[in-house]
């Protein structure tokens, strides 16, 4: 999509990542959680992951199951 030329994978994947990014900003769409005047608490962030979680009962995501500690890490890490 980025026509980005880069043989190593894991390089490859982060120019992936900061193009889409940069379009995203571009056309004013917000890419992290505080860009959008959220700021959840601790408590709330882990209630978001369980809620999304079910409880902690289903996985999301069949290509790599994520547990609610999983989705309360990218939550964390998307503030």
């Amino acid at each position: 999509v980025w026509k980005i030329e880069e043989a190593d994978d894991e390089k490859a994947a982060v120019s992936g990542i900061d193009r889409t990014e940069e379009f995203f900003k571009s056309i004013g769409m917000p890419v992290r959680i505080s860009d959008m005047g959220v700021n959840p608490s601790d408590s709330d962030i882990t209630e978001l992951a369980l809620d999304a979680t079910m409880q902690d009962t289903m996985k999301l995501s069949r290509i790599r199951p994520l547990s609610a500690a999983d989705v309360e890490k990218i939550y964390k890490a998307a503030l």
